[in-house]
């Protein structure tokens, strides 16, 4: 699925590195890695994050990603996150 996302990212023009270290200090943990970083080609600064993980029956993010989403966020308000589930 990830691999997926960040081909599609490639191919629209955008940098794309996985595992993108964020730190959060004051969120849930100190530190983040989001599963699909695009970036700027000419800056290299991020465009867009997207998560993927599991979800609940309701089609919610679980607690772990559920955390991890509002840590990243609240640490790059500027970069839009998109969360993408996933089926075990």
């Amino acid at each position: 699925m990830a691999n997926d996302l960040a081909d599609a990212l490639q191919q629209a023009g955008y940098q794309v590195e996985r595992e993108y270290y964020v730190p959060t200090p004051g969120g849930f943990k100190p530190y983040r890695f989001v599963d699909v970083a695009a970036l700027d080609p000419v800056t290299g600064q991020p465009v867009q994050f997207v998560q993927v993980g599991l979800q609940t029956k309701g089609g919610f993010p679980v607690i772990r990603e559920s955390e991890a989403i509002s840590d990243i966020f609240l640490a790059r308000p500027d970069v839009p996150i998109d969360f993408v589930p996933y089926e075990p």
